[in-house]
């Protein structure tokens, strides 16, 4: 007997709405797995160009950047874009790769194209994106107590400059005017007859001042580059590329981020005691005074630090009766000479500040010679006598002393670098690593090519859908 089967419209229907679910779900399925398949094809992409990035930058100042002129000096998007699409494409399509054993196409997509949407460089806002990695480097070497340590260093320290030189011109100025009124006019012979010193310190430090700064402090000149650098051609000068995008600059930081950018400089690029470097080998001034060799920065640095050691040594002269009495005796003897008793106020300051001067020579011969000098000058570190103070050439290098505990020139190079804008300093460091690179044979490298963050669009296709992706990636971002 024949069994009979049929089946009814309704389950006609349910097997209709099984069927649709069933592939609604696949299809679903299928759809997820190539977002996941695109999401990760354009990350893989993104972090293949950034794994480019320059090996020299990293060795020798520990930062991140992708070199965009691939050492050709120009500015190739286009090249970071094509290894972009090359290993995007290997990742949707991994069936092509004869070293994995996938052999499937399970998701059908074709890669349609796109576009580079944005990019930041090194000089981007005056070196915003390299002045963070520097610091963010100085925080994971140094940590939360290493910050502090060089903050308190620097409490020790003062940056405040002191127009010195000027102070004696001035006071040289007014006695010029009073010994010329003076010779004007009859000697007045109700005033003593005294013998001027046998030689005037006031005299031969104003001949001393006009050999310039550098005979006077610096005793070994070989430690100076020949090197002459074109300035107009270095970043902080010339015309730049700038990046584009929405990426925001990095937030300007606070005290301990500018202490950490000046240590990042003090380990990072030379100065004059601190070893030869590739190119100058002041680099350290450079970025302080930013003249191109190191004779015209370190004499515009050694000024500056005559300068404060003059302010120093004059307060100390100010608050020390004995070396006051000397000096008024002095200035007395020399504004009689001069038919001046009433000027001995004025010699007494202007003889001060030549004796400070005096000592402050001695003070930054001693740093650059690599030694130290006491930040707060007290009477056994005091070294220079009012009597030798005519000597001071024949004693610059006998009378000089070197406490154990006190600042060295290293220590004034940080206290100086505290004091310049953050932005300047950046870019004079973006200088000195063009220069350096140059002279290690990168001759075509240039700041403004090196790129720290990117962001893409790709258009991925299947056989029903199109995508669209965006996808950014950077160092510290």
């Amino acid at each position: 007997m024949k069994k009979k089967g049929s089946i009814t419209v309704g389950l006609c229907l349910v097997l209709s709405l099984i069927l649709s679910l069933i592939t609604v779900s696949i299809r679903s399925v299928r759809t997820a797995g190539a977002r996941v398949q695109i999401a990760a094809g354009m990350e893989q992409g993104l972090y293949s160009v950034f794994a480019q990035y320059n090996r020299t930058l990293l060795e020798k100042y520990d930062v991140f950047f992708v070199d965009s002129s691939y050492g050709t000096g120009g500015f190739h998007p286009e090249q970071m874009y094509h290894t972009l699409e090359t290993v995007m494409g290997k990742v949707l399509h991994p069936e092509r790769d004869r070293t994995l054993p996938v052999r499937a196409d399970l998701w059908h997509l074709n890669l349609d194209g796109g576009a580079i949407t944005g990019y930041a460089l090194a000089t981007d806002g005056q070196g915003a994106f390299f002045r963070q990695q520097a610091v963010e480097y100085m925080k994971e070497t140094l940590g939360e107590q290493g910050i502090q340590l060089i903050l308190e260093r620097l409490k020790g320290g003062s940056a405040k400059e002191e127009e010195g030189d000027s102070a004696i011109d001035d006071l040289m100025d007014e006695f010029d005017r009073e010994k010329a009124n003076a010779q004007a006019q009859e000697s007045d012979p109700a005033v003593p007859a005294v013998d001027e010193p046998e030689k005037n310190p006031i005299e031969v430090i104003r001949e001393i001042r006009k050999m310039g700064v550098l005979s006077l402090v610096l005793k070994d000149t070989s430690r100076l580059s020949s090197l002459e650098l074109d300035t107009s051609s270095l970043s902080s000068n010339r015309s730049l590329h700038s990046g584009m995008g929405t990426l925001p600059l990095p937030e300007a930081g606070d005290i301990s981020d500018k202490a950490l950018l000046m240590e990042y400089a003090m380990t990072h690029f030379p100065c004059l005691t601190a070893g030869e470097g590739a190119g100058l080998n002041c680099q350290i001034e450079y970025l302080l005074e930013g003249k191109g060799s190191d004779t015209d920065n370190l004499k515009k640095v050694a000024a500056k630090l005559l300068a404060v050691r003059e302010a120093a040594n004059l307060l100390y002269l100010s608050t020390d009766a004995a070396k006051k009495a000397e000096v008024d005796a002095m200035a007395l003897a020399i504004a009689s000479a001069f038919g001046l008793p009433a000027a001995q106020q004025l010699v007494s300051a202007l003889l001060m500040a030549c004796w400070a001067f005096g000592e402050s020579v001695l003070d930054v011969r001693e740093l650059l010679d690599g030694g130290k000098t006491e930040l707060i000058k007290s009477a056994a570190g005091w070294q220079l006598s009012l009597e030798n103070l005519p000597e001071l050439l024949n004693g610059l290098d006998s009378l000089r002393k070197s406490p154990a505990g006190g600042v060295s020139y290293e220590d004034y190079l940080r206290i100086f670098l505290l004091t310049e804008n953050e932005e300047t300093l950046s870019m004079r460091m973006l200088d000195m690593i063009e220069q350096t690179m140059w002279q290690e044979g990168e001759v075509n490298f240039l700041s403004d090519r090196c790129v720290c963050w990117m962001e893409a669009q790709m258009r991925v296709s299947e056989e029903m859908m199109e995508f669209d992706i965006t996808r950014s990636y950077g160092y510290y971002q």
